[in-house]
């Protein structure tokens, strides 16, 4: 069964749970240094799925916290100078480290948390003059050393927002993903659409395109360009929305599926300050 996650509201949850930890409690929301009018405190999904944040004394995340039923994960994240610089999955082997130039993310290598092998992925980023994000490589990392898999590129609108995303592979095919529409203006951490494995939607939801944001996509169009093939919508994602005064209350999804309505499936999200 497939199952819409946190990260990036549209991604899939693989909940392989193995273990639950205990974070600190939040803060009071009374003493919220970090510039946010509201610090989220859980998400609950209708399919059994709850994460529960806890904080540092600065606000910024420590530990996200995942039950499924009798099931559980934490994801947890490092910071320095108030910049992200770990984040991972407690039962994983593996984790995530970001690098910066002045103060934009430039790349996340994935590897093993304790081995020196040469084993995961890398995201490298390039950005346009104006900060917007331009380019996005994938690349698979073994003992031959990386591997070009799939570059994005990204073409935004008259209002500066991300419209058309693209992604090549190596044998030509090319994803698109269209916003077709957008919610009103909200406030929101991006970290916590930003997945800690490789998921589906990275291309989208990733810290360099969500921080210059402060809406989210309410209608996303997943559409393959195959050579000599007519493109294939494979899937639309349509988000409703409950906003009040920009905070984030719920979620409403709908993941549409063209060619196959028989996946066709719809979850709601709740979210607790």
């Amino acid at each position: 069964m497939r199952y819409i996650k946190l990260s990036g509201l549209v991604l899939i949850v693989t909940l392989i749970l193995t273990s639950c930890k205990k974070g600190k409690d939040n803060p009071p929301p009374g003493n919220n240094p970090s510039g946010y009018q509201y610090l989220l405190k859980t998400i609950e999904w209708d399919n059994g799925t709850k994460a529960t944040l806890y904080y540092n004394t600065d606000n910024t995340i420590k530990t996200i916290g995942y039950t499924h039923q009798n099931l559980g994960d934490v994801v947890d994240y490092a910071w320095s100078a108030k910049r992200l610089i770990n984040m991972s999955y407690g039962s994983s082997l593996y984790t995530n480290t970001l690098n910066y130039n002045n103060d934009k993310l430039v790349s996340v290598v994935n590897g093993y948390k304790d081995l020196r092998l040469p084993n995961g992925y890398k995201f490298e980023y390039a950005y346009n003059t104006n900060g917007t994000l331009k380019e996005l490589k994938y690349y698979t990392i073994n003992e031959a050393g990386p591997k070009l898999i799939t570059t994005t590129t990204y073409a935004y609108d008259s209002n500066g927002d991300p419209q058309t995303i693209t992604t090549t592979q190596t044998n030509n095919i090319k994803i698109i993903y269209t916003i077709d529409s957008w919610s009103q203006q909200c406030e929101f951490n991006p970290w916590i659409f930003v997945s800690a494995s490789l998921s589906e939607y990275f291309q989208v939801y990733n810290y360099p395109v969500l921080s210059k944001l402060k809406k989210l996509p309410a209608k996303l169009t997943k559409t393959i360009k195959e050579p000599g093939m007519p493109d294939k919508v494979d899937r639309i994602t349509e988000n409703v929305y409950t906003i009040t005064n920009q905070r984030l209350d719920k979620i409403l999804t709908t993941l549409s599926y063209p060619g196959h309505p028989e996946l066709d499936q719809t979850q709601t999200a709740v979210y607790t300050y």
